[in-house]
């Protein structure tokens, strides 16, 4: 008999399959595809992994969005921690424990023969569609207990993934006969042994390895792992794995699943700080109201209920006289994470420097991993008549023509405000080389600003003669006549008039 060998030699060019064409990626790897319906089969070669051309768009090839694959050691890392070298990854034979190297994302159109029925699941048919080859239900004489394909006795755990929270102390998984049964006289050891993942021995649980014997009589057998509380706020979620095997030596029995996932929910809450949003307030002494308010300055409340009572305490600014005193309670939450508090200002006839008071707040209650600071704020009074004002004219030079008749000059508040104080002002002429009476009229006048009346103007008259002169000028001068007033600026207080003559003389020649 002849036999004809046919080598076949691939060049390492990545395939595009299209929607429309029958899946080709058999004897490849795969880009993953986030939605198969629009996107292009893209074919690639196991040599094409690692080699600093990107493929995939994604970048899958070159290691990015898929943390499995490590190009910077040339590696495959399976989630129990093992790792398996790129040749290896998607060629039908599992080299993760957990078989992880065989149902990589590179590997889900491929469908191979190796494994019985052809596909990375292992006794599972393979299905073909023109977009994609998947890994339908167990082939024939095979039975799915705990998401694998089974035959004859098993043995193993009822779940894949246990959960456990940090404070529970344990979590007990037992071992026990999924499929079949365990004839008279027989004994199956079942070896287990615990691997590290983000969750760490001896810090997160308590490593185990040891053995466990099933028999007739004693078809299920539990083991109790130690999970160790702290008080480190974590990642909400840290696993580790048990793994296990038949080591009777017994090959007509199986251990299914393989490996099972333990995550260990974090308990402990996350630091939390609340206080003071302000640690000084500055009001004006007016008939108001200042708010002071407390929050949540960092963390997340997570569940936690604060609750802070607040107080004031009068310091050289007295309750009754310059606030009203505030007292009482508050509450922090998830749904109310901010609270704030009103305290009424007093106003009064007396003039006096800055006055200040405390508002402080102290926890009633016992809350874990919580800082209450700051926990005290001043509120300090300005004096209505120290409030900052500027009053002053509209114009430092006016010039005016001898005949013009009259010149307008106004003043107005220029900046910050009266706050409930009438300021009262007087514009009045100065004399200068321009001569009351004989080049303008003397003028003083006298009128109130406030908030709602905040500028005023007087009509200066300018008189004319027949007189041939020069430029002559006088000044205004702005003044306040109310008293007690730290905080008014007048600026500019001094205006120039300057009066031009329009008189010419005449010249006569022969």
């Amino acid at each position: 008999m002849n036999i004809i060998l046919t080598v076949v030699l691939f060049t390492a060019v990545a395939v595009s399959v299209s929607a429309e064409e029958t899946l080709s990626c058999t004897d490849n790897l795969s880009c993953p595809r986030t939605d198969p319906d629009t996107e292009t089969l893209q074919c690639i070669f196991t040599s094409q992994l690692c080699d600093d051309t990107e493929l995939c768009s994604g970048g899958q090839d070159e290691g990015e969005n898929i943390a499995s694959l490590d190009c910077t050691n040339d590696v495959f890392t399976c989630k129990t921690g093992e790792t398996v070298g790129l040749s290896d990854l998607c060629d039908g034979e599992a080299d993760c424990s957990n078989g992880r190297d065989e149902t990589s994302p590179l590997c889900e159109n491929k469908c191979r023969a190796p494994y019985k029925g052809g596909c990375a699941e292992l006794n599972r048919e393979c299905s073909y569609t023109e977009l994609d080859a998947s890994c339908d239900e167990c082939i024939a004489g095979y039975t799915e207990v705990v998401g694998y394909c089974v035959q004859g006795l098993t043995l193993g755990t009822e779940k894949s993934l246990y959960s456990v929270k940090e404070d529970e102390g344990s979590l007990e998984v037992c071992i026990d006969v999924l499929l079949g049964s365990i004839s008279s006289g027989d004994t199956y050891t079942v070896s287990y042994t615990t691997v590290n993942g983000a969750a760490q021995a001896p810090d997160d649980y308590l490593e185990q390895s040891g053995s466990v014997d099933l028999t007739s009589s004693a078809t299920k057998q539990c083991i109790s792992i130690p999970i160790e509380d702290d008080a480190i706020d974590e990642s909400d979620q840290e696993c580790f794995v048990l793994s296990m095997s038949e080591s009777s030596g017994n090959a007509n029995v199986t251990v299914s699943p393989p490996t099972v996932t333990v995550c260990i929910n974090d308990t402990d809450e996350s630091a939390l700080v609340v206080g003071l949003e302000e640690t000084a307030y500055t009001v004006d002494e007016v008939d108001s109201y200042q708010l002071v308010c407390v929050g949540v300055l960092s963390g997340d409340v997570d569940g936690r209920e604060i609750s802070l009572s607040y107080s004031t305490t009068s310091g050289t600014a007295s309750s009754g006289n310059d606030y009203t005193s505030a007292s009482g309670e508050v509450t922090i939450d998830d749904d109310t994470t901010r609270q704030c508090i009103s305290i009424m200002i007093r106003t009064d006839s007396v003039t006096e420097s800055k006055e200040c008071f405390t508002f402080s707040i102290s926890l009633e209650n016992t809350v874990t991993n919580l800082t209450v600071d700051p926990d005290e704020t001043s509120v300090c009074i300005i004096d209505k008549n120290s409030i900052p004002i500027t009053i002053g004219l509209t114009q430092a030079l006016y010039t005016v023509g001898e005949s013009s008749g009259s010149l307008t000059v106004c003043y107005e508040i220029l900046s910050g405000r009266t706050a409930t104080r009438s300021i009262g002002m007087t514009l009045k002429t100065v004399q200068g080389d321009a001569v009351e009476d004989e080049d303008y009229t003397y003028s003083s006048s006298s009128d109130t600003l406030d908030d709602n009346d905040s500028s005023d103007c007087d009509s200066i008259p300018i008189l004319t003669d027949t007189l041939d002169e020069e430029e002559e000028c006088f000044t205004v001068s702005l003044s306040t006549t109310t008293t007690y007033l730290s905080g008014l600026t007048i600026s500019p207080h001094i205006g120039t008039v300057c009066i031009t003559d329009d008189d010419r003389e005449l010249y006569f020649y022969n």
